[in-house]
């Protein structure tokens, strides 16, 4: 298993403690497992930038947060449509 370090919004991670400590599981367990199905999901759907090599790694500040946020209401959109799709079976 890999190690990685990610910045979050302090309120998130806020957020993440709440849950961690009513659930009793780790933060890294749970970052983990909602990771890893969120991932599956998106996998299984079209992907919204074809050539990702195409583009300069963004990150989470300054002029990058308004572009990513769109790009992450169209993939939600998309996880949303995927997910109707299976409930609809």
């Amino acid at each position: 298993m890999s190690k990685i370090s990610v910045s979050l919004p302090d309120e998130t991670v806020a957020k993440l403690n709440r849950v961690s400590k009513q659930v009793g599981y780790s933060r890294s367990a749970l970052i983990s497992i909602m990771l890893v199905q969120a991932l599956d999901i998106i996998g299984d759907i079209d992907n919204p930038n074809p050539d990702p090599l195409s583009s300069d790694a963004k990150r989470w500040r300054g002029k990058s947060i308004a572009p990513l946020e769109n790009a992450l209401v169209t993939l939600q959109s998309q996880v949303d449509l995927f997910a109707k799709g299976i409930s609809d079976d």
